[in-house]
């Protein structure tokens, strides 16, 4: 794995205000995202996008914390599969991950 690139962190909200009880941070280069619990300062868990090469705007969340919000930096072919840039139009795409948090 090579090295992240961190993003955008944010920290969780309730009622929309912050709470601080979980901090997002995006990785752009590897399409991830990082939930860390600041109660304990301790990483609980990485998330790799499954369809993204790369995000960018990452590490958003919803007024209540229900959805953290990844958004894709470039337009890639979903899945990380291989298409010519001839086929642009047809394979290329944008994206916007919303991952439910609990």
């Amino acid at each position: 794995m090579r090295g992240g690139d961190t993003h955008h962190p944010t920290l969780s909200e309730t009622n929309g205000d912050y709470d601080g009880q979980f901090l997002f941070i995006g990785d752009k280069a590897n399409a991830r995202i990082a939930v860390i619990d600041l109660r304990d300062f301790e990483t609980k868990q990485i998330l790799k996008n499954p369809i993204a090469l790369s995000d960018h705007g990452c590490g958003f969340v919803t007024p209540n914390t229900e959805y953290v919000i990844e958004g894709g930096q470039y337009a890639n072919p979903l899945g990380n599969k291989y298409a010519p840039i001839a086929e642009f139009k047809q394979q290329y795409r944008g994206m916007v991950t919303l991952w439910k948090f609990d």
